[in-house]
């Protein structure tokens, strides 16, 4: 691991485009893939009643909780916990925290990308669970006081190395 370092940093490594492709795909699954990923696997519980019969909300030939339809359930609620826990273990021990980085994103502690991803994670899972009309304004206020607690934490933690992106989240 030192040699990995050493070579690394001298720029004499001959095989550090894995180590880039890992980091690429890691920040790509836990900002822009994240959402996408984790909705394929949460719609398998999403089921509403249609004459008196539990079927799937987009597949309404598919009866809920009989048959492969418990198989896929299990399967995609062992997949959500591996994901959002992989995801999570990723945002919390993934930054670039050298105040001397030319990252723009560099940042003292990934808490604030902790807390975000959890924060899309609840909103995904209550809007999936919660979709009728009756709870449009429980999901408005859940979705307004984590905004601003989002809002509230990314200002007041004030995690970014860079000065400029530092003072533009202090407005």
């Amino acid at each position: 691991m030192a040699f990995v370092a050493y070579s690394a940093r001298k720029g004499r490594f001959l095989l550090y485009w894995p180590v880039q492709t890992l980091r690429v795909g890691v920040w790509l699954t836990t900002t822009i893939l994240f959402l996408p990923i984790l909705q394929i696997f949460i719609t398998l519980f999403d089921c509403n009643s249609l004459n008196e019969i539990l079927v799937h909300s987009d597949f309404t030939d598919v009866v809920c909780w009989k048959g492969l339809h418990i198989l896929h359930c299990v399967v995609s609620f062992f997949f959500i916990i591996i994901f959002v826990t992989f995801c999570l273990i990723c945002s919390l021990n993934y930054y670039d925290c050298r105040p001397s980085s030319f990252e723009p994103q560099a940042k003292t502690d990934g808490r604030l990308d902790f807390s975000f991803l959890c924060f899309e994670f609840a909103n995904m899972v209550v809007f999936t669970f919660l979709s009728d009309e009756d709870y449009r304004y429980i999901l408005l206020a859940l979705v307004l006081a984590g905004s601003i607690n989002s809002f509230l934490r990314a200002i007041n933690k004030s995690p970014f190395q860079n000065e400029a992106l530092r003072r533009t989240w202090s407005c």
